[in-house]
């Protein structure tokens, strides 16, 4: 069973013409839907966004000296001996 949410009014101050879009894309009645799914794919967005920026450098040539050619090298390369050792039908 899903959690029940907890929903908290609160006040937003946006522009006449944001509003108007939006209305037009949700409704009236929707407005609030429609901002808060836009919030938590936008917080989705950030959050992910500071995650890799936090583990920006945490992989490094010396810790894993096979992606020194670079990733894609590496791939093609595992993909070649999986062909070598998967028989053909």
């Amino acid at each position: 069973m899903p959690k029940q949410l907890t929903l908290i009014r609160t006040n937003v101050t946006i522009s006449k013409t944001l509003l108007s879009s939006i209305d037009k894309l949700a409704g009236k009645r929707g407005r609030s839907r429609f901002i808060a799914e836009a919030a938590a794919q936008q917080v989705k967005k950030a959050t992910l966004l500071q995650t890799m920026g936090n583990a920006a450098g945490s992989w490094t040539v010396n810790d894993h000296p096979e992606l020194k050619a670079g990733a894609s090298v590496y791939v093609a390369k595992q993909r070649k001996e999986n062909d070598k050792r998967t028989p053909k039908p």
